[in-house]
């Protein structure tokens, strides 16, 4: 049996976009030595990125914006060797924001890269800036892009003149609202010479588009036997089956297995501490390929006598009632803490990293056998043989006959 790690691969790579209150959290002094009651299991062991207890992930994601400010012990900055930091740009927070993406923030989200990264984004300025309506700076389509070839020229000198850079790979990031706007971004920034492209906004979800400028690299010579393509902020499994597809069928058309195609979410650590709901994978529901979300008990009132020992994963089957209703730190002498703090919050953050990462991988197992043998669903079938067949072909007559089809797959 193929270790998790390895199970993370098995078709494209989802990326946790793992958050500050889990990877801060998870290795505090204070926090670490706390236990589930009586199963052995501490906090210190819900770290996915060191070899422990419960499980370890090969490759994660992590924000320049969001990170660079992080002081003190983070897993994110101590990892296995072997391990692959995807190190995003920060670009998004210039939406909601009134950041100039000028030289000094780029250099700052540029250093926190060199320091960190594997695989490196480049810093853009989105387009969901100009929808967002409150940064001043970028009111147009032409005020985005523009903005983000100041921004590549700056990393490509940076890149060459300083050589700090150049042990990274880094993605050329590809942003559009639409077919046209794709177009025209790609035929502005397709000229700096980068190792690999990552697909942003609107337009990273449509298929039709995604796999037009697929076709438009392979034209100009723009995807190496080697490349590496991130999909920002996707996180269902439909996204991973339709990306799965991409990636066999890059590899196919270029007769290479070392081209990746990874994407991310930050959903598994959102999903706790913003809407309080938790994976759950049940053999028995065909409709989700066994994957749907759950409500998060608010206290030991609702939990009542509850346990978790029906749920797939690595720890939250030996959670009781018992086990997650006492945090003896913390608490006034006598009293039981509510359900919901913040080490049962890891907890639960850390079951649906494993949740995502399992369902994907059963997802991408199913995509190796025959389909008339699959219990997957016929759709997600569907959609991988369509993106599959076009992709591998590498025929834009093939693209202009399937376009309709892919048009109809959004992730």
């Amino acid at each position: 049996m193929a270790s998790f790690s390895q199970r993370q691969t098995v078709g494209a790579i989802f990326a946790p976009a793992v958050q500050p209150i889990f990877s801060s959290n998870v290795c505090k002094d204070h926090h670490r030595l706390r236990s589930f009651g009586d199963t052995g299991i501490q906090v210190k062991d819900l770290n996915f990125l060191q070899a422990g207890k419960v499980f370890n992930l090969d490759v994660f994601l992590t924000s320049a914006h969001v990170y660079r400010d992080v002081k003190g012990v983070d897993i994110t900055h101590t990892r296995r060797p072997d391990q692959v930091h995807i190190v995003d740009s920060g670009g998004y927070s210039v939406i909601n924001s009134t950041i100039k993406a000028d030289q000094e923030f780029a250099r700052k989200m540029w250093e926190y890269q060199v320091k960190h990264a594997d695989v490196a984004l480049t810093l853009d300025v989105p387009l969901g800036t100009i929808e967002a309506g409150k940064n001043p700076h970028y009111r147009t389509f032409n005020d985005c892009l523009d903005e983000t070839v100041n921004l590549l020229t700056l990393y490509s000198k940076w890149n060459n003149s300083l050589g700090l850079g150049q042990k990274i790979r880094w993605l050329n990031i590809i942003q559009g609202r639409n077919l046209y706007e794709s177009q025209v971004w790609y035929d502005r920034v397709k000229g700096f010479n980068f190792e690999g492209w990552s697909f942003a906004g609107k337009s990273r979800k449509e298929m039709s588009t995604v796999v037009s400028r697929l076709f438009d690299m392979k034209r100009d010579g723009l995807i190496r036997k080697d490349a590496w393509f991130h999909f920002l902020g996707l996180g269902s499994l439909k996204a991973y089956v339709a990306l799965t597809a991409i990636r066999d069928g890059l590899r196919q058309l270029f007769n290479s297995e070392e081209i990746q195609v990874s994407f991310d979410s930050a959903y598994p650590f959102n999903s706790v501490s913003l809407s309080r709901q938790y994976y759950q994978i049940d053999d028995w529901r065909s409709d989700t390929y066994g994957f749907s979300l759950q409500e998060i008990p608010h206290g030991l009132w609702a939990l009542g006598n509850q346990d978790y020992t029906g749920i797939k994963g690595p720890v939250l089957p030996f959670m009781t009632w018992d086990a997650l209703a006492y945090d003896l730190r913390g608490a006034s002498m006598g009293r039981r803490m509510e359900l919901g703090g913040l080490k049962n919050h890891l907890l639960f953050q850390n079951h649906n990293v494993w949740s995502l990462v399992t369902a994907m991988a059963n997802a991408g197992d199913q995509l190796k056998i025959p389909r008339k043998d699959r219990t997957l669903p016929a759709l997600f079938s569907d959609i991988y043989d369509v993106i599959f067949d076009v992709v591998a072909s590498g025929s834009r007559h093939k693209l202009a006959d399937n376009f309709y089809k892919l048009a109809a797959i959004v992730i």
